[in-house]
């Protein structure tokens, strides 16, 4: 019975966004071709409305002697130029288009996580794309609207609450949002008991925090049973990670990428494929100077009120030309690195990418969570959360890190190790791995 209702409620809260996930539902069963027809359609629309609405892009298409009309292929609109966070930071008022109704207008800002939040507007039907493809990546793995969703959130711009109670209108609409900006074992205590409350759940949120719950629940032993699955996003999803989450909950870890300015790109189906939802968002693979990886451009298909083309998000990934043993025609990516970190800056001034210094913890056991912070150049300071009971030889190797660095660096890079309780977030409450604040 409780099973019906939450599915009226889902229809009557947003019948336009029960009405996008079913049109998801069917798109994935098309194949490749036809979806990509599908996207290049949505493009040009996207593409027209810009040129003929928002001012920055009228005054962008006049300098580079382009007509939206003549882009008509996806190598067409290849030629315009890469969009970055500097261009919504000078240009926002200027990126808004004539159309946009203010009414339904929503001002937003990114998490934080590659340095300074980055304004910028969206209207609801955004919101309502969202959600339609946020059902849809969690039918990859195995939700229904009958079943309950609980999303453990840290960003404190979205509504979330700290009281582990569960009202009637959470409980019949079948989803609630519990706040993780500020947490500890009492909370996480709550967390679970809701969980417990009801029969089949889907937990979704920040990979750092679920890692935490489920340190937590290995710790006191308080397996959640009726976990159908979790799905991570808002941060990089690391092998250790998802295995920790797994073990912790009994069940399969799913991820899903997108970002606040362009959200639900990519989710991961029941396969482990992670498959870019092609009615959602654009994307583009350029090529990286000097390395294979591969910078991940994306144009967002569904706001009209501050259109963003070919929006270099901050991310590294990789087109992959093969199907999925699931059978759905979404094309798949791999996540190389993810976010594009920070880079670290040598006493002699060169350049260390940020991946370097993940990778050379990553493998230690028994490391919770981690930060390079530098803030001179040739200093590098890491920060280290171990969980109880780390070994001596996980000790062993992060004392041992400074004598490596040095090492494979000629001396020019000086590393410190910190052991601490707990690693500072964002303001948008997610964790960078590398913080380098050297101007």
């Amino acid at each position: 019975m409780i099973g019906l209702v939450r599915q009226a409620m889902h229809t009557l809260r947003g019948s336009r966004r029960y009405a996008l996930m079913r049109e998801g539902i069917t798109l994935q069963r098309l194949p490749v071709e036809e979806l990509r027809r599908r996207q290049l359609a949505r493009l040009v629309q996207v593409v027209q409305h810009a040129a003929r609405t928002v001012p920055f892009y009228q005054d962008l298409f006049r300098a580079h002697g382009l007509k939206a009309s003549e882009i008509r292929t996806f190598e067409d609109f290849a030629c315009l130029p890469v969009l970055l966070k500097q261009d919504l930071r000078e240009n926002l008022p200027r990126m808004l288009s004539s159309a946009s109704n203010g009414s339904r207008r929503v001002d937003n800002a990114t998490g934080g996580s590659t340095g300074e939040p980055v304004r910028f507007y969206q209207d609801m039907d955004v919101f309502d794309a969202m959600q339609g493809s946020f059902m849809l990546g969690l039918s990859f793995a195995g939700w229904k609207p009958s079943d309950m969703i609980v999303n453990i959130w840290g960003n404190p711009r979205d509504k979330g609450t700290a009281r582990p109670s569960v009202d009637l209108k959470q409980w019949l609409s079948g989803s609630m949002t519990l706040s993780a900006y500020r947490y500890g074992r009492k909370e996480m205590d709550d967390w679970l008991g809701v969980l417990a409350r009801f029969r089949r759940v889907f937990v979704y949120g920040y990979v750092s925090v679920l890692s935490d719950l489920a340190e937590h629940i290995l710790a006191c032993g308080r397996k959640p049973s009726s976990v159908c699955a979790v799905m991570t996003s808002a941060e990089k999803l690391h092998d250790h990670q998802r295995a920790l989450i797994a073990q912790a909950f009994g069940c399969r870890v799913h991820d899903q990428y997108g970002s606040r300015e362009v959200p639900c790109i990519a989710v991961e189906c029941e396969h482990g494929g992670m498959h870019l939802l092609t009615h959602s968002a654009y994307a583009e693979f350029l090529p990286e100077a000097g390395s294979e990886l591969k910078r991940l451009v994306v144009t967002g298909l569904t706001n009209r009120t501050m259109p963003l083309l070919r929006y270099e998000i901050g991310d590294y990934a990789t087109p992959l030309s093969h199907g999925c043993p699931c059978g759905r025609g979404f094309p798949l990516i791999r996540m190389d690195i993810g976010r594009i970190y920070d880079y670290m800056l040598a006493a002699g001034g060169g350049k260390i990418h940020g991946a370097y210094f993940v990778k050379i913890i990553k493998e230690i056991e028994g490391v919770l969570s981690f930060q390079f912070r530098q803030s001179v150049s040739g200093e590098v300071e890491l920060l280290v959360k171990c969980k109880e009971g780390v070994s001596e030889e996980s000790m062993r190797q992060l004392n041992a890190l400074p004598q490596c660095v040095a090492h494979d660096h000629g001396g020019e890079i000086r590393l410190r190790v910190r052991f601490v309780d707990e690693i500072p977030r964002t303001i948008g409450g997610k964790h960078r791995y590398i913080v380098c604040e050297v101007q």
